[in-house]
């Protein structure tokens, strides 16, 4: 059984699911009032907003629900009795009250061509939800005596969430090394714009929030004021392109995304990628490994400042007895975005061991941290198993 290590003492608060939201009763509702209706009447005992239903069918993470400046995510799990067909769940993601992702989260993997299907229902392995974050992992049984956990985090001081997936092979798969082929879809909203970064595998979410002819207007009449002449055409492709201003005023910025477990570069070789797809609009990423585990992992920066701002990720050695270890023992990432630096460890041998990132010893599960030089590794989350 998992432990989780809190890194912060919780306040005891009035739980305001039940001020904010009232159950409704709808013949098509939608994913956000089928949860909401559902977890206003569980009684909770802390003053945080992220939640998963007693049933394990509604999970919710949250910073503060329907605010203006919030983010909520939702997703529907079967029942804990029920043993799904796929890996599919339906998801809704709101940023500022702005609808990212609506409709199913596709998930699935094959292993030297073998389709992975569920053999019983999800549980739930470890959450802990208070007042700075949320975490919650939860895993199903595939095939052949394997399994995939999906772990879910939302910093909220941070203002990060952490979608990761890791699919583990039996004793045999981590002998024999087969292909791994891993893909997930994540379904956005038609009205979001997507700006790809040319050269990084980074997407910036954003929508519209005025016609571009107007701003354009507006800018034409304060740049004649002026005494400065462009046709209608160069003014539009100056804003676009070189006035933050102005295109702050056409576009909001709701989220910037990462493909976490992959190389920043879109030149350098990676056994996976990230793309928009069109029809039907999404994000679709893949991940491809030979060997015991593949994991996959997206990052979601919620905080619209930091999307101008520079940012790089990159691996990070793991140490264990003096030697570094791969993917079928542990994961370590690190990303700077702006000035800040965060941490992502995951272990994916069957045991945890100890073993070191950035000179920090960790004997985790998983951990979220933030780095700095004076501090080192700070966790924010760190889980640790139980000694049975």
């Amino acid at each position: 059984m998992k432990l989780l290590v809190l890194q912060k003492q919780k306040r005891k608060a009035q739980h305001l699911y039940k001020q904010h939201f009232k159950p409704m009763t709808s013949a098509n509702q939608s994913l956000k009032a089928r949860a909401l209706d559902a977890l206003s009447s569980e009684p909770q005992d802390g003053a945080v907003f992220s939640i998963l239903s007693r049933s394990g069918q509604f999970l919710l993470l949250s910073d503060a629900p329907d605010d203006a400046k919030g983010s909520e995510f939702f997703v529907e799990f079967p029942t804990d009795a029920e043993t799904p067909r796929s890996l599919n769940l339906p998801v809704a993601f709101y940023s500022k009250r702005r609808k990212i992702f609506d409709g199913t989260w596709k998930t699935s993997a094959t292993l030297d061509d073998e389709t992975l299907a569920p053999t019983g229902p999800w549980e739930t392995l470890c959450d802990d939800f208070n007042d700075s974050y949320a975490f919650c992992e939860r895993s199903i049984p595939l095939v052949g005596n394997r399994r995939v956990s999906r772990r879910l985090f939302f910093s909220y001081n941070e203002s990060l969430l952490l979608l990761f997936d890791e699919f583990s092979g039996n004793s045999a798969d981590r002998e024999d090394a087969p292909l791994w082929n891993y893909q997930t879809f994540f379904p956005l909203d038609p009205d979001v714009d997507l700006l790809e970064d040319p050269e990084a595998r980074e997407i910036i979410l954003r929508r519209q929030i005025a016609p571009i002819q107007d701003v354009a207007s507006k800018s034409a009449k304060q740049t004649k004021k002026q005494g400065k002449i462009l046709s209608e055409e160069e003014l539009l492709m100056e804003e676009l392109y070189s006035a933050d201003p102005i295109e702050s005023e056409i576009f909001e910025i709701l989220a910037r995304i990462f493909p976490f477990t992959l190389p920043e570069w879109k030149k350098d070789k990676s056994q996976g990628d990230l793309r928009v797809r069109k029809r039907p609009p999404g994000l679709q990423l893949t991940a491809k490994r030979e060997g015991g585990v593949v994991t996959s992992a997206l990052l979601v920066d919620l905080n619209a400042r930091r999307a101008s701002r520079r940012c790089s990720w990159r691996p990070l050695t793991v140490g264990e007895n003096m030697e570094a270890v791969d993917e079928d023992s542990a994961v370590g990432r690190k990303i700077q975005l702006g000035r800040e630096q965060y941490v992502l460890y995951a272990s994916t041998s069957p045991c945890p061991e100890i073993r070191s990132i950035l000179s920090r010893n960790l004997l985790s599960d998983f951990m979220f941290g933030k780095f700095t030089a004076k501090i080192g590794v700070d966790p924010i989350v760190d889980v640790e198993l139980e000694d049975e």
